[in-house]
């Protein structure tokens, strides 16, 4: 069959750098990131390829959600041959690997990550780990058998070196799952397209739009249960969420939820907001209600939780549920939006409306066209045609840049919620411009490290690409670089949050031209070792000192070499 989102992968020139893992980065963009997420910024932080990997080509950890999740990427190039299976039992290797393998046995571009991840696994951060096999064929039986196989065995591992039991989801991603994923982002295809009775106690309420018919009734916890068992996530194609798990992001309410529907099931029905879902067509007759597809748009926790039991519910569990029949679109778009907005808040949607926000999604819109800036609102549909700059990560850079790389990482958040350190980074001066200059630093860090783990290395490069890896790493040197800046470019700057590029590019050249100045750099992360502990920073003081020496060892070595970076300091202004 034809597959949609294959067109839409090669159109995606910007991962085609990433040769064969391109294809696990697309569809974990799909699967796991919000539309305003840099995948650039994760590839750089995650992929761990370039020998050995063991048998693993990504691992990213997100403590916020809870969640963890390895993969490995296979492209098969031989047309109407399957994904091996082998490869897939390859994923036991790598659990094993990462679980219980002697750290000092893994390159340096992945060690870093095994001890973040053993670490949040060890402290209770982790309560879902995903297994990715990602490849570009259908999927099979036998190789979700070898998977099921790596789940079980993963699960006894962490349970016998951690004492901790976590829910471990190992899975194909192939074809079918890549579609599905890609369907779930466009929120306009109902994936579950079988018709489906409902049998009803009394009569239900029918309520209608201009361009929506509604229908309002209950569904037995029984159906709910049978539902999720036969169609998983395929229930929630249309939803911004799949069921994110009793533990997911830290949030009680869904074993709460849980709790109540198996201990007060014949109050659950006035405990919880009931399910809302998109469906082609429904008919309601006298005793039952007869839909034609359906897409759960509301309620995904609901279903996840009951459909998630060992058991079926008892028969006095009843749920509140709506569907709604509508073809038109942009209500679509809008029916969906609007019965999610009780979703978690971050902290930057209390900021996203805010005034210097406003005034830099609207400069962008004007001057910059080839580049997308949400300020922080996530109500938007991704452009598929614009650079995507994280608004996270634009906050990071930017307080980074401005000297406090300590808050930049270990105070993500704390740089939306705190007044201060938001007003450090936002302020009425900042531009667009400078947005893109920092921006583009910090995306010529991580093409550097790019470029180290697809090569073979010098002594050397194995140290900056260690260095790399080390969590902070990144706002550390991108910190360093501007606390230098002077004496980089070898000319007096006025201000450094006017800092700009002259001449306006596109955003690969911006990349390009911070590339020699990162290079340089690289050349000198030595004196920025000693601010760097094994997950954070030692303390604000060794930042200091680690930024003091690294413009000492800039200003020598650009003395022996006059000139080095004068095309650079050409195309910088204020």
């Amino acid at each position: 069959m034809p597959y949609k989102h294959k067109s839409d992968f090669e159109a995606r020139t910007d991962l085609k750098k990433y040769d064969e893992d391109a294809l696990m980065l697309y569809a974990f963009e799909l699967g796991f990131l919000d539309s305003d997420d840099d995948i650039h910024e994760v590839a750089a932080e995650c992929r761990t390829g370039g020998g050995g990997d063991k048998k693993c080509d990504f691992i990213y950890i997100d403590e916020d959600a809870k969640i963890a999740l390895i993969a490995q990427a296979y492209l098969c190039q031989s047309i109407g041959k399957g994904a091996k299976a082998n490869k897939a039992s390859d994923l036991n290797t790598a659990s094993a690997w990462v679980f219980k393998g002697d750290i000092g046995k893994f390159s340096k571009a992945i060690a870093q990550r095994v001890v973040a991840l053993r670490e949040a696994v060890a402290s209770g951060k982790i309560s879902q780990l995903y297994i990715w096999y990602v490849h570009n064929r259908e999927e099979s039986a036998d190789v979700q058998a070898e998977l099921d196989t790596v789940a079980n065995t993963t699960r006894s591992t962490i349970k016998e070196a951690y004492r901790k039991e976590i829910k471990v989801i190992a899975e194909e991603v192939g074809d079918k799952k890549i579609e599905r994923l890609w369907e779930q982002s466009k929120q306009t295809k109902i994936f579950v397209s079988d018709k489906i009775e409902i049998p009803m106690e009394a009569d239900g309420i029918t309520m209608k739009g201009a361009k929506w018919t509604a229908y309002q009734t209950s569904i037995s916890g029984k159906q709910l249960h049978e539902l999720y068992q036969q169609h998983g996530d395929g229930l929630f194609t249309a939803n911004v969420r799949n069921y994110l798990g009793s533990a997911k992001r830290g949030d009680p309410i869904n074993s709460k939820m849980l709790e109540s529907a198996k201990d007060r099931s014949g109050d659950f029905w006035v405990f919880n907001n009931g399910i809302t879902a998109l469906v082609h067509n429904f008919e309601p007759t006298e005793g039952k209600l007869t839909l034609t597809g359906m897409s759960i748009i509301n309620g995904a926790q609901t279903t996840g939780t009951i459909g998630s039991l060992l058991t079926a519910p008892d028969v006095n569990l009843k749920v509140s549920l709506r569907v709604i029949k509508c073809s038109d679109e942009k209500t679509v778009e809008d029916i969906i939006r609007y019965n999610n907005r009780q979703n978690a808040t971050v902290d930057s949607d209390f900021r996203s409306n805010e005034v210097q926000q406003d005034r830099l999604r609207k400069a962008f819109e004007a001057d910059h066209q080839d580049l997308f800036y949400s300020g922080g609102r996530r109500d938007f549909k991704k452009p598929d045609d614009k650079r995507i700059l994280s608004p996270d990560t634009v906050a990071q850079t930017l307080t980074a840049f401005n000297g406090n790389p300590y808050d930049a990482y270990n105070n993500k958040r704390g740089i939306w919620k705190l007044n201060d350190l938001y007003a450090d980074a936002f302020n009425e001066n900042l531009t667009a411009e400078h947005i893109i200059f920092v921006y583009a630093l910090g995306e010529a860090i991580d093409s550097y490290k790019h470029m180290l783990l697809g090569k073979s290395r010098l002594d050397e490069e194995e140290k900056q690409l260690e260095f790399l890896t080390k969590r902070g790493s990144r706002m550390l040197l991108l910190s360093a670089i501007a606390y230098a800046l002077e004496v980089l470019i070898n000319k007096r700057i006025g201000n450094k949050e006017k800092l700009k590029f002259k001449n306006k590019k596109n955003f690969e050249k911006y990349i390009e031209l911070w590339t020699p100045i990162v290079v340089f750099a690289m050349k000198i992360i030595g004196t920025l070792e000693p601010a760097l502990s094994s997950g954070s920073y030692k303390s604000r003081e060794k930042v200091d000192e680690a930024h003091k020496n690294f413009c000492v060892m800039a200003g020598m070595g650009l003395s022996t070499f006059p000139g080095l970076l004068d095309d650079f300091a050409d195309h910088v202004g204020e």
